[in-house]
């Protein structure tokens, strides 16, 4: 089905990501977890159990066991993590603190890209704890506007 071809086209798309989210012995930042989980979308999960079974592909019967448990415990640690903080369109995630409608009355914005790429910055800001407030957000929405440097669009938004 096309939906299928969706899903394998999306895994395979993503295949890599799971294993690059460690930066040498630390685990993966929460930022990072939460953009694999957006970029991923609804491949997020499969795509880190096809990287166990890659994993284990690649390095054949000789793996050292010590090298398994640490790359398992990471990429349990993305699940833990990541299905927390997957953004509101997934019921797991938390409702916005800020929405478009507040940041066009703050700001006195028109509705457009501008917005969504505020908003998908605000979504990363919340689910790695930057903020937690709705002014917070809108704080930070402030700044982001004040420094002329507007996120670059994505997928998301």
């Amino acid at each position: 089905s096309s939906r299928s071809v969706a899903m394998v086209g999306g895994m395979v798309e993503h295949h890599l990501r799971p294993a690059q989210l460690r930066q040498g012995d630390r685990m993966p930042s929460r930022r990072a977890i939460y953009r694999y989980f957006r970029d991923a979308g609804a491949v997020a999960i499969d795509t880190i159990y096809l990287a166990l079974a890659d994993y284990l592909a690649a390095r054949g019967p000789e793996i050292a066991a010590t090298a398994w448990a640490g790359y398992a415990a990471m990429l349990t640690y993305v699940l833990q993590t990541g299905t927390g903080q997957m953004p509101e369109e997934t019921a797991a995630g938390p409702p916005r603190l800020v929405n478009g409608q507040d940041l066009m009355a703050r700001f006195n914005l028109p509705p457009g890209p501008q917005i969504g790429r505020l908003l998908a910055e605000l979504a990363e800001a919340q689910a790695v704890g930057e903020i937690t407030t709705k002014e917070e957000g809108l704080e930070q929405a402030a700044a982001v506007l004040a420094d002329g440097k507007m996120p670059p669009a994505t997928k998301a938004s």
